[in-house]
């Protein structure tokens, strides 16, 4: 089954079980409607399908996390209700309809979203689809840390309506609170619906994945509220700068925050790669949440890396013969001979950069080794086959007595070909430049 297929699969049992859920009326009935008019008006579900998925990355079955799914949807929905209060960011539309407040008034939408907070609470607690008794004590735990006041979304919120001149430091901090906090809580709440305990590593894996997802997520926001129009997003955009908000965007501007979003997608896949090797595929193959890591977007970075290497190996050469030779040989520039090999450095730079940004269990990583390969054979092969030429030219330079026709031979295949040592130089040398490149450079 495909991305697609499987995320829409999570999708549709994620919003069955919440069209499920506050069907109870009775004299509070506008308040239930109130709570439902904002639970169900659509969004991708990411935060249910997170949970669903990671449970299913654990024991095979998204089954046992279907209420924990709804649980952190009502969660995700409280905070949306009170976001768009006019005493917080008085947005009008959400999703591409009217905000709670504007069509149930705001003393309702209040108490909305604080009922379905509670009702988070409550569906965590008492579900009986979990078989470790732990669980739903874990995972009470899991979303309070997620929406409280230390680290939590109450926390996040705070600084980000109290947050004139924000810095770097303290943006960053919001949305790690405010955004990713609930993504690390959608995930780690799949892990402790599932009947298998996880292990630290795969506990960890996820909270690292959650924190790139949440970030790029943020970042990729902020784009959007400056490139998206009102009707394409579904919400008022340029608020934030209307408001006078720093945003990464007025930050850093719109160019580097897509290399920021590719590099939090970047850490968000490593994280989840070894970990959950079955179900990284999924995981890793979304759109800023769960994430698509295309590797054309990193065809920049990789042809600078490359670009790198070959110019190091360049200056190495010319290094060694004014350290050997005690003259600078420009020939070597234009040549493929020379210790270390710029063919071999630039070919393997190029595959341990696709390696590191599109992750080693790539199809596209095995045909990047595939010509590396080819082309540090090759280079070793011309040398050989260079030999035989020399000596055809040897044949018809023999009477050039200010030639001595076997240093010419020498000299052509140096010019020309390389020793399986300065091939191997070369790849050596590419694979520290790409793969230490493409580390810090994401």
């Amino acid at each position: 089954m495909d991305y697609e297929a499987q995320y829409e699969q999570a999708r549709q049992m994620a919003e069955q079980a919440l069209k499920e859920s506050l069907l109870d009326m009775g004299p509070h009935q506008e308040l239930l409607q109130a709570m439902r008019y904002s639970l169900l008006a659509g969004g991708k579900r990411i935060r249910p399908v997170l949970v669903l998925k990671f449970c299913e990355a654990l024991c095979g079955s998204m089954e046992p996390a279907v209420d924990y799914a709804v649980a952190v949807e009502m969660l995700h929905t409280y905070s949306l209700i009170h976001d768009d209060l006019p005493c917080m960011d008085n947005d009008d539309l959400r999703r591409g309809k009217p905000t709670c407040h504007k069509v149930y008034g705001e003393c309702t939408a209040v108490l909305a979203g604080d009922a379905l907070q509670a009702e988070a609470f409550s569906r965590l607690a008492t579900s009986r689809r979990t078989q470790r008794v732990e669980s739903n004590g874990e995972a009470c735990a899991v979303l309070a840390q997620a929406a409280g006041a230390i680290q939590g979304i109450c926390a996040g919120q705070y600084l980000d309506m109290n947050g004139d001149n924000q810095t770097e430091e303290r943006l960053n901090l919001v949305h790690s609170w405010k955004t990713a906090a609930l993504l690390k809580a959608a995930c780690l709440l799949g892990l402790t619906a599932s009947p298998v305990a996880p292990t630290m590593a795969q506990w960890k894996a996820a909270k690292e994945y959650a924190q790139g997802l949440g970030m790029a997520f943020q970042i990729r926001d902020d784009m959007l509220d400056e490139e998206s129009t009102t009707q394409q997003l579904g919400k008022p955009v340029g608020s934030d700068r209307e408001n006078g908000k720093v945003t990464y965007v007025t930050l850093y501007g719109l160019d580097s925050c897509q290399e920021l979003v590719q590099r939090y997608t970047h850490r968000a896949k490593l994280a989840v790669q070894e970990a959950f090797p079955d179900s990284s595929e999924f995981l890793c193959a979304g759109q800023a949440g769960p994430l698509k890591r295309e590797v054309y977007a990193m065809i920049s970075p990789i042809l600078f890396l490359a670009v790198a290497a070959w110019a190091i190996a360049q200056a190495l050469k010319m290094l060694i013969s004014v350290v050997v030779y005690r003259k600078v040989d420009w020939s070597y520039l234009f040549t493929g001979g020379g210790m270390p090999s710029s063919h071999s450095a630039l070919v393997c730079a190029c595959a341990s950069g696709i390696g590191m940004t599109a992750g080693f269990d790539q199809p596209v990583f095995a045909l990047a080794v595939v010509v590396a390969f080819v082309v540090m054979y090759d280079a070793a092969n011309v040398r050989k086959e260079t030999g035989e030429q020399a000596k055809i030219l040897n044949y018809i330079m023999k009477n050039w007595d200010e030639y001595k026709p076997e240093l010419f031979a020498e000299e052509l295949k140096e010019l020309i070909g390389h020793t399986p040592l300065q091939v191997a130089a070369g790849a050596v040398l590419g694979v520290v430049v790409g793969t230490a490149g493409a580390y810090f450079l994401l």
